[in-house]
């Protein structure tokens, strides 16, 4: 998963009404991104550029990705190059190089049905006691829209991880994360909403061969 959706998780939990941002992730119709991230750990660093298109409040999401990692001590970079498409409760995610990929459904429909709301809630509420409160940080220009900002804390593994958000009609535009060994940033570089989307970025790659993920040991 990537930073930009772990903060979008992170907003829907922060809020009382989980169940509706689930429905509507962002309260833009329509968009794209441009989408840069930065990854630097003591022995990587990993460049990630991502274009996103989006529609239906977030609800279909294609995604094109560049990810060039370079190892430190030896300035070796390898390339990869990815497809991925969100929607109807699962994303498809395709190895352009081997055009093979992938089908998982998303943790909504995975999870056991909940007519009334209430295990969604009780999930929210665990969450948000693990990760704590969002802390109001300010606002940031970015991108050309004043994006508000929020920071958490967490413990994982040993480590303390601060989360900076700062996001703009719930779509996060920039992100950072730092751990003792790790320093990660994701940052939105343009950004164009209620435009048409080209249709071809939305669809699967011609060729790709994509298979159903199934749980391991299954």
């Amino acid at each position: 998963m990537t930073l930009l959706a772990q903060a979008l998780g992170l907003l829907a939990l922060a809020s009382p009404q989980a169940p509706l941002e689930a429905e509507r992730p962002y309260d833009v119709e329509q968009g794209i991104l441009e989408i840069e991230k930065v990854v630097e750990t003591q022995v990587l660093v990993t460049n990630e550029r991502r274009e996103v298109y989006f529609r239906d409040w977030g609800r279909v999401m294609a995604t094109h990705t560049t990810i060039r990692t370079t190892v430190t001590f030896s300035d070796k970079t390898t390339e990869r190059r990815l497809f991925s498409l969100k929607e109807d409760g699962f994303t498809v995610t395709v190895d352009l190089a081997t055009m093979k990929g992938a089908r998982m459904p998303d943790a909504a429909t995975m999870a056991p049905p909940d007519e009334d709301g209430s295990a969604a809630r009780e999930r929210a509420e665990r969450r948000k006691r693990v990760l704590g409160e969002a802390k109001p940080i300010g606002s940031r220009e970015i991108a050309g829209k004043t994006c508000e900002g929020s920071e958490t804390l967490t413990h994982s593994l040993g480590q303390d991880r601060t989360t900076r958000t700062w996001s703009w009609k719930r779509i996060p535009f920039a992100v950072e994360s730092t751990m003792p060994n790790s320093e990660i940033r994701e940052t939105v570089l343009r950004a164009s909403f209620d435009v048409e989307l080209p249709e071809e970025k939305m669809r699967l790659p011609e060729g790709a061969k994509v298979k159903d993920w199934e749980p391991a040991g299954r």
